[in-house]
């Protein structure tokens, strides 16, 4: 653990306001005049602080508004410590989500997500034709998919080209694979990462593609889950 004490007469920084640690972030106190700031990296210092200035340090970031800042804050601006979600591009906002099998209650999280962050979370139909799907008036488009990779990806991997953002989860197994997002030409499409994971298989790459044949058919005998 690193030992700090901020300097107040340090050169002041621009503030957020109001003020708030980085996501990921967190000042505790641990034992009797100990507290701990744990950096976004993992990173602990212990802060040499009186208990009058850290009781202010905590009052600005957990307050309202940014009146009244105590000079402490403007090390821990210096040290790179405070600063805010990154905000959702405003013209990108459109984020269309889907998941199968179909489950609307499953996309809850996800939406609330999208919403916290300051996308417009959008639930389409995955009963849609891919075609549809990518007319969409959407920004992104995010699938779900509870199995191996649906066929039908292969075909959406055209979005990117019209400068809409495609994200790709599925599940094989105990296996969730969170592929690249495709957002521009030139990016890592779902057909690049069902080419890499066959080519990777080396001679078994002809039971994997049975097995997304398999699962594509509904023809798979299944584990528990």
């Amino acid at each position: 653990m690193t030992s700090t004490t901020p300097d107040s007469r340090a050169t002041a920084h621009p503030l957020p306001l109001p003020p708030r640690l980085r996501p990921g972030t967190a000042l505790y106190r641990a034992g009797t005049g100990r507290t701990v700031l744990r950096a976004a990296d993992g990173e602990l210092f212990e802060i040499a602080l009186p208990d009058p200035a850290i009781a202010a340090v905590h009052a600005a970031l957990t307050g309202p508004d940014g009146a009244g800042l105590p000079p402490e804050l403007d090390a821990f601006a210096a040290a790179g410590h405070l600063g805010a979600r990154p905000g959702w591009p405003a013209g990108r906002r459109r984020v269309g989500v889907v998941r199968t099998p179909a489950d609307p209650g499953a996309l809850a999280p996800l939406a609330a997500a999208l919403t916290l962050a300051g996308a417009i979370a959008l639930p389409l139909d995955p009963g849609d034709d891919p075609e549809r799907l990518a007319a969409a008036d959407v920004d992104a488009l995010c699938w779900l998919h509870d199995g191996p990779a649906p066929r039908s990806w292969t075909r959406l991997d055209a979005l990117a080209d019209r400068g809409v953002a495609w994200q790709r989860i599925s599940r094989e197994g105990r296996h969730v694979l969170i592929e690249p997002v495709a957002a521009r030409p030139g990016d890592v499409r779902h057909a690049d990462v069902r080419a890499r994971r066959l080519a990777a298989a080396g001679s078994g790459h002809r039971h994997l593609t049975a097995y997304w044949d398999g699962a594509a058919a509904g023809e798979l005998t299944l584990g528990d889950e």
